[in-house]
Formats: C-alpha cells, structure tokens, sequence
C-alpha cells in the first residue's frame, strides 16, 4: 500500500483518507438507496450522514487528544491540525 498518493504543492493526498472517503460513500449511497426503498427521503438523509461524518471525524480528534494530553499541552495548534486521530 501507499501512504502518499500524490502531492500538490502544501496538498498531500493519502491513500487512509482517499478509502475514508471512498467507504463513507458507498456505504452511504447505499444506506441512501435501501432507506427510499423504504419510503423515506434520501436528501435528508444524506445531510444526515454527513454530519455524523464531521462530527465522528471532530470527536476522534478530540478522543486523539485525550489519549496523548502531553503531546497537546507541547504543541497545541500541531496536535489539532495532525493528520492523525
């Protein structure tokens, strides 16, 4: 596997992101696809998903800095700003 699929300039994307991303959408279109099967409305559901997305994303930074509080107390704005959590 490769952890660098490619850079532009300050941009660096990586492969954990690009199959984060790739699995929060299909999972979802399909979540999406079997709940208006069901009857129900999948716009909303998609604003749904999206914000469970963000917030699990902001609270495994918050859970990444609760495990390390040292490292955050060190360097606040790099331990928020990390590709990691």
């Amino acid at each position: 596997m490769f952890p660098v699929i490619a850079e532009f300039g300050p941009i660096t994307i990586y492969s954990f992101g690009v199959r984060m991303a790739a699995g929060f959408y299909f999972g979802s279109m399909g979540s999406v696809k079997e709940y208006e099967r069901r009857g129900g409305d999948g716009e909303s559901l998609w604003s749904l998903l999206v914000w469970v997305f963000l917030i699990g994303l902001a609270s495994s930074r918050v859970l990444s800095i609760f495990n390390n509080p040292q490292a955050f107390l060190e360097a606040p704005v790099s331990e928020l700003l990390a590709g990691s959590g």
